[in-house]
């Protein structure tokens, strides 16, 4: 699973989401920022798709897609 494009571009125009995460991972907003422009995993965590629906309104299927894989 990868967060999606719209989930990103929502959770960084919302800085209370952006402050959860942070504090929920011990992490600053620019570390969570670079999490972002990553898609950094640990953002398809159970935890952090909590709370990027909490505080975005996405539903699951907004916020995660599957990966795809090249060979």
């Amino acid at each position: 699973m990868t967060i999606t494009d719209i989930a990103i571009e929502r959770i960084k125009t919302n800085i209370r989401c952006i402050h959860a995460l942070g504090y929920e991972f011990q992490r600053g907003d620019k570390t969570i920022n670079a999490w972002l422009d990553g898609k950094n995993i640990v953002l398809t965590t159970p935890t952090a798709v909590e709370i990027i629906k909490k505080e975005t309104g996405l539903t699951d299927s907004e916020i995660l897609e599957d990966s795809k894989v090249t060979a």
